[in-house]
C-alpha cells in the first residue's frame, strides 16, 4: 500500500505544469484600471458617493497641475474605484497636504514607485495604494522619512501589515462611542489625550483590545456595555488583516517580481509535500494556508507575474537537498534578463540571476 501512495504522489508530482495551470491562468495578462481623472470614468452613483467623488476629483487636479501622472495613478487605485468614501477622501486630502509640503522628495520617491511592475499592464500602482493605505490609517507623520531616503522594502515594511489590529477595523464613530463608554475616568483621559496627539488607529487598537482583555480578566467595569460590545464586535473577532483576505484583489496587487518576493518571504511558511492534503496544492491553498511545498508556491509565484504581464514558467532542476528527485523554481525575464525567484524553500533565496542559479 505504501509503494502505491508513493507511486501516486510521483505521477502527481510528474504531471506537465502546462496542464495544470491551463485553466487558472487563462488570460494570462490584465490592463490598468481607467483613472477617475479620465473624462470616460463613470463613478458609481448615489449622493454621498457624487459629494466625495467630486472633492476627490478636485484634490487630483490640483496635484495633476504639478504631476499630472501622479494624479493619473492616484486615481487608478482600487480605493478610489468602488465609490469613493469620506474616509477616503480625507486620505487623499492628507497625501495633497504631504505632497505640498515636499513636491521634490515625494516626486523622486513616486518616480521609483511608477518603475515597479509594467505600467501597461498592471491595474494600479501598488506601492502607491501602499502609500495610500498609511494615509488612510493616519501613519504618515510628519516626519516620516519615506520621501527623503525612499525604498520599497521600507514602504512595504509599513504599509504591508498582516495582523488585523494593525488595519483600521472602526470608524471614527465607532471609536467615539467606545472612549465615550469608558467608565474609568483616568483611562478616558488617556485615550483622548493619546488621540489629541495623533495616534494611529492601530495603537489606538491594540489598547482597546489590552484594556478590554484586562476588564474581563479582572472584572473591573471599564467598558459600557455599548462599547463592550463594539470592541467584541469589530476587534475580538478579527481574524484575518482585511486587505488581505480576497485571493483575486491580492493577486492583481502583487503586479511585480519585487512585490511578490517580499509577499512571499513575509507570509509563506515551506512544508513537506506530505504535510499537505495532497503532493502539490493550487494557489489558492498556498494562498489561504501561507504554506506549500516547492510546487505550489512556485506555481503560485508563475500565477502572479503572469498576470502582471511577465514570461514566467516552472522550471525543475535538481534537488537542493538530494532528498528528493528534483526542485521548482519560477524562471522569469524582466528588463531584458531572465531571473529565478526561489521562496519554495526552508530558507528563501528571492530573486537571483539566472547565471547564479545553482540547481540547474
Amino acid at each position: 500500500m505504501k509503494g502505491r501512495l508513493d507511486l501516486a504522489k510521483n505521477l502527481l508530482f510528474s504531471i506537465p505544469p502546462a496542464i495544470l495551470f491551463f485553466v487558472l491562468l487563462g488570460c494570462a495578462a490584465t490592463k490598468p484600471n481607467l483613472s477617475i481623472t479620465d473624462e470616460n470614468y463613470n463613478p458609481p452613483r448615489g449622493s454621498e458617493t457624487d459629494k466625495n467623488f467630486l472633492e476627490a476629483k478636485s484634490i487630483l487636479a490640483e496635484i495633476s497641475s504639478k504631476n499630472p501622472l501622479l494624479a493619473i495613478e492616484l486615481g487608478k487605485l482600487p480605493e478610489l474605484q468602488d465609490g469613493i468614501s469620506f474616509q477616503e477622501t480625507q486620505a487623499l486630502e492628507r497625501l495633497h497636504r504631504k505632497y505640498v509640503d515636499d513636491t521634490d522628495s515625494f516626486d523622486r520617491a513616486f518616480k521609483e514607485m511608477y518603475k515597479i511592475g509594467l505600467p501597461d499592464v498592471r491595474r494600479y500602482c501598488s506601492p502607491l495604494q501602499a502609500l495610500f493605505w498609511l494615509t488612510e490609517d493616519n501613519e504618515l507623520r510628519s516626519d516620516n522619512n519615506l520621501f527623503v531616503n525612499y525604498s520599497l522594502e521600507h514602504l512595504l515594511a509599513k504599509a504591508w501589515k498582516f495582523d488585523p489590529l494593525s488595519h483600521r477595523l472602526m470608524s471614527d464613530k465607532q471609536i467615539k462611542d467606545v472612549i465615550d463608554g469608558i467608565q474609568i475616568e483616568d483611562i478616558k483621559k488617556k485615550y483622548l489625550d493619546d488621540l489629541q496627539s495623533g495616534a494611529t488607529y492601530a495603537q489606538i487598537q491594540h489598547s482597546l483590545v489590552a484594556d478590554y482583555k484586562r476588564s474581563r480578566r479582572t472584572g473591573w467595569d471599564t467598558f459600557s456595555r455599548k462599547a463592550s460590545k463594539i470592541i467584541k464586535q469589530n476587534l475580538m473577532s478579527a481574524k484575518h488583516a482585511p486587505r488581505w483576505t480576497d485571493f483575486r484583489a491580492v493577486i492583481y496587487r502583487l503586479n511585480a517580481p519585487e512585490l511578490v518576493d517580499y509577499y512571499e518571504r513575509a507570509r509563506f511558511k515551506y512544508v513537506y509535500y506530505w504535510e499537505l492534503p495532497t503532493p502539490v496544492v493550487n494557489p489558492q491553498y498556498v494562498f489561504k494556508y501561507n504554506k506549500g511545498e516547492c510546487v505550489s508556491i512556485t506555481r503560485f509565484t508563475v500565477l502572479c507575474l503572469g498576470r502582471a504581464g511577465y514570461k514566467a514558467h516552472e522550471y525543475r532542476g535538481r534537488s537542493i537537498s538530494g532528498r528528493f528527485t528534483f526542485h521548482a523554481v519560477c524562471v522569469f525575464e524582466m528588463n531584458g534578463n531572465k531571473y529565478v525567484m526561489d521562496n519554495g524553500k526552508p530558507g528563501p533565496s528571492g530573486i537571483i540571476p539566472w547565471d547564479l542559479h545553482r540547481y540547474k
